[in-house]
């Protein structure tokens, strides 16, 4: 992590002041092409970014008043007076309040606490997080829930309108269960009339006196003559 040092003072450019650094090259303009880039490498000169965090540096400590600052940013980046006095504004306004100045002695103290300090935001941030779905879950449950009951009485208010609409017209609630029929009986068939008729044949003989085995049958009278009418024979009256 780079720093801006001074003899028993450390001002370390964190990656918050970093960024704000970073913003401010962009700003104005003082990024290096890689020409300039080139040259600078080779004549082992300070890049814009550099020059940057000393001047802020001796600002801070006090080895540079405000106009010294602002000749210095104005030599340094050739830029117009109005533009100079902007970034010095910049840096004033958002560079110098993310950056501390700690003794050297101190440092390991002020790393320590910083840690703490950004474990304990990072925790309070995961916190938040956790809680803000578990808050979603409940307003999702909650939703659902509202559903379901406007449902249900969506279906109880269906279900007396039904109810009230059937004692009107004088129905009842419940149908009946059907009622089962018996099974028709399978038809039979019945006797033949002929062995119908030969049955009360056989009984009336049955019921008929049995002769007796010494006495002679009976021959039945003879038949009368018939008697011959005379054709011829005229009829006296």
């Amino acid at each position: 992590m780079p720093a801006i040092e001074q003899k028993k003072i450390i001002i370390p450019l964190d990656e918050k002041s970093h960024s704000v650094l970073v913003g401010i090259v962009g700003k104005y303009k003082l990024q290096e092409n890689m020409e300039d880039i080139l040259k600078k490498a080779k004549e082992h000169t300070s890049f814009n970014e550099a020059v940057l965090i000393k001047l802020t540096r001796d600002f801070m400590l006090e080895k540079l008043s405000n106009k010294q600052f602002l000749d210095a940013l104005h030599e340094s980046f050739k830029t117009p007076k109005e533009t100079t006095k902007n970034i010095a504004l910049d840096i004033i306004n958002n560079l110098i309040p993310t950056l501390e100045k700690i003794p050297e002695d101190k440092l390991a103290e002020h790393n320590r606490a910083k840690q703490l300090k950004e474990s304990a935001l990072q925790q309070a941030k995961e916190n938040l997080e956790e809680e803000k779905n578990k808050q979603k879950e409940v307003e999702a449950t909650k939703e659902k829930n509202k559903d379901e009951d406007e449902e249900q009485a969506k279906k109880d208010a269906f279900k007396r309108a039904k109810e009230e609409l059937m004692q009107k017209i004088g129905a009842k609630k419940s149908v009946p269960e059907p009622v089962e029929k018996e099974a028709p009986v399978p038809y039979k068939k019945g006797p033949n009339v002929t062995n119908v008729e030969e049955n009360a044949k056989k009984i009336e003989q049955e019921r008929k006196p049995m002769a007796s085995s010494n006495e002679k049958p009976v021959a039945p009278p003879a038949p009368a003559p018939e008697k011959k009418v005379d054709p011829y024979k005229e009829t006296i009256e």
